[in-house]
């Protein structure tokens, strides 16, 4: 074979296997066309160079098999080197220069396979790709049971514990609502109860909190340290529903931030926020998961991005942008390169647009049709949860419309009956408990408040997605009749602490209308308000045998050269009902304290790797409590999961990363 057809033959075969490789990606990927379009030239030019430097290779070591050494090294440098590269056991040597000496090497023993012909060329292919896909970690949809120690119940002192979460719940908010007569339900437990102080951990983010509060442990060792790895594959500590179910008692838990994906359990978990979301904003709104408002004329300086429909007449009609789409992985297996290119928001996305007409001028009454589904409303009215799909997956939305004209149209919500993202461990028994109504894991974010036509909508959203929890709560509750642990999490608290602390306590803030501070003024007490009603609904039906212990992750405070609220290390505990004698005096505990002590109520051991202790003192009868050395049966994680960049983008939106 001559030189020239024998650079034709490895140049052909390395730019149609890079060529076909990137296609595959691209379907893994689930990466829009345009995306994919741009990723196959891209490969083919890089199969292009790396076929001409490996020219001298292939003449050394392979002459006569040109093509099928250069088809063997484009698939493993383009095809199995990117996966790779993220795995476990390479993750060490990632990085660029790491890349090219890598592709080096692979061309190199491509040229060795070759040379020992086509059966072994095919089995190294196909043992690498074996290797690749398995090694790779699982894509995350429900999480298997972590074994957990299993402790007998000795001695009991309670029936069972309810632990209601209050999120960035603080005395500072609460007592003069409290000297004010108001807030009956949490009067009623303080009085008869003991109370205090319960100090947190740093850093302070919810998901890193909740997770010392049920594991009694610091965040170094449960494994969750921040946002960017809050995810439940990454916890190496056994949660406190792990340790009841351990013992053959179910548990309820809802809404707990940090729990997303969910693990199989004994009993149910609904996981809270973050979870990956089907949509995310377009690039120039990259902090702006916070829904849409339609109109027909822009508003200027406003947060939530407006799209601006056109006008003919009393209607108004155009094809708005919804958001991006994301999907997971088709496959486990991930291209690390095309990931980096996707949070960089450097590869097309996949748009998501729905045409949208609605009555622009006429009083009363305004219809709006949106993505196929009609609604006629007043000023400051909600439609029902409407339907439609995006990329061939069911959503759900509701629209507000506006008191100065348009409408707002809140994000675009995955079904929790066929949702994208499984976010509960017993799909059926949410299903049986939902029926047709909704439930949003996480709503709109509180950023919206800087947008002072959006405030009173973002409450009412926010105040009716804590509604869904609070029902699902009450009615897995009700399904599970024998649980020993009932955990639920009401974060309205936490957003409106965020969104509107400046208005609650202005010192510190520059000044601001006099109206303004007005109209906003009571927003973070009525906030309290609403979570007082809810735990009276919830305490009428946990009933007088259960003990109740209600816990803040941290406490609220401004943030410096911030418009927005912040946290600090001291919260709230309360406990009352059976088993815990009554207080006068605020003692403080600590986060981590509340697992060690809730164990020995329910007559569990604690274990002696948990960074809390068990407040005996809490207890209205003397107390021995049992200690073993640990809850844990496996070795800590060693893959770290990150967020996904929808989830990332939410967070964004919330104010929590920037």
């Amino acid at each position: 074979m001559s030189a020239g057809s024998d650079r034709g033959a490895h140049f052909g075969a390395a730019i149609a296997v890079a060529g076909g490789v990137a296609v595959g990606w691209g379907w893994n990927h689930a990466l829009s066309g345009t995306a994919t379009a741009l990723l196959v030239p891209g490969s083919i030019a890089g199969a292009a160079t790396l076929a001409w430097f490996c020219v001298p290779l292939v003449r050394g070591i392979c002459p006569q098999r040109p093509a099928l050494a250069m088809g063997a090294a484009a698939f493993l440098v383009f095809g199995v080197l990117p996966a790779a590269v993220s795995l476990p056991a390479l993750r060490l040597f990632s990085g660029e220069v790491y890349a090219i000496l890598a592709a080096a090497a692979l061309a190199l023993a491509a040229c060795i396979l070759a040379r020992m012909g086509r059966i072994a060329v095919g089995v190294a292919l196909a043992t690498a790709a074996a290797w690749t896909f398995w090694s790779s970690p699982p894509v995350p949809d429900l999480l298997p049971a972590a074994p957990s120690f299993a402790a007998p119940i000795e001695s009991p002192i309670v029936k069972r514990v309810a632990v209601i979460g209050i999120d960035s719940g603080d005395w500072r908010v609460l007592d003069p609502l409290l000297e004010a007569g108001e807030l009956p339900h949490l009067r009623s437990l303080i009085e008869r109860g003991a109370s205090g102080v319960l100090r947190s951990v740093e850093p302070t983010y919810s998901p890193v909190v909740w997770a010392s509060v049920f594991s009694g442990k610091t965040p170094d060792k449960h494994g969750i340290t921040g946002w960017f790895d809050a995810h439940s594959a990454n916890r190496r500590a056994r949660m406190l529903w792990r340790m009841v179910g351990a013992a053959g008692h179910p548990s309820v838990v809802v809404n707990v931030p940090g729990t997303w994906p969910p693990r199989k359990s004994s009993g149910v978990v609904v996981s809270g926020f973050p979870i990956p979301t089907l949509l995310r904003a377009p690039a120039l709104e990259a902090q702006q998961v916070l829904g849409h408002v339609l109109a027909t004329e822009d508003r200027p300086g406003s947060l939530v991005p407006t799209r601006v429909l056109r006008q003919s007449g009393a209607h108004a009609d155009g094809d708005v942008i919804v958001g991006e789409v994301q999907l997971p992985l088709r496959t486990r297996v991930r291209h690390t390169w095309i990931d980096k290119l996707d949070r960089r928001r450097l590869l097309p996305p996949r748009l998501a647009r729905v045409p949208v007409r609605f009555d622009a001028g006429i009083t009363g009454k305004r219809g709006i049709e949106i993505a196929g589904q009609a609604a006629e409303l007043a000023s400051g009215e909600w439609s029902d949860w409407l339907r439609t799909r995006v990329a061939g997956h069911p959503v759900r939305f509701r629209v507000r419309a506006l008191e100065e004209g348009g409408f707002y149209v809140t994000p675009f919500y995955q079904d929790p009956i066929d949702p994208v993202y499984r976010f509960t461990s017993d799909a059926q028994m949410l299903e049986s408990v939902l029926g047709d109504e909704m439930y949003v894991v996480e709503s709109t974010g509180w950023r919206a408040a800087q947008d002072a036509e959006l405030r009173t909508p973002l409450v009412e959203h926010l105040r009716d997605v804590e509604e869904q929890h609070l029902r699902t709560a009450q009615a897995l509750a009700a399904r599970i009749p024998d649980w020993k642990l009932f955990a639920h999490v009401i974060t309205l608290t936490d957003r409106t602490s965020h969104a509107f602390w400046r208005f609650h306590d202005p010192d510190g803030y520059p000044p601001m209308d006099a109206a303004e501070l007005a109209a906003n003024r009571e927003r973070l007490h009525d906030a309290y308000r609403f979570a007082d009603a809810q735990l009276g609904e919830l305490l009428a039906m946990l009933g007088d045998d259960t003990t109740i212990f209600i816990a803040s992750d941290h406490g609220s405070a401004k943030t410096p050269g911030s418009e927005w609220g912040g946290h600090r290390l001291e919260g709230i505990w309360i406990a009352a009902g059976p088993g815990i004698r009554p207080a006068r005096e605020r003692r403080e505990i600590s986060v981590l304290d509340v697992t060690p002590t809730l164990l020995v109520a329910l007559g569990l051991p604690w274990a002696n790797d948990m960074d809390g202790v068990a407040r005996l003192e809490l207890f209205d009868t003397a107390v021995e409590s049992r200690e073993i050395a640990s809850y844990e049966t496996e070795d800590a994680v060693v893959v770290t999961q990150q967020i996904d960049s929808t989830t990332e983008n939410q967070l964004r939106s919330l104010g929590y990363v920037e």
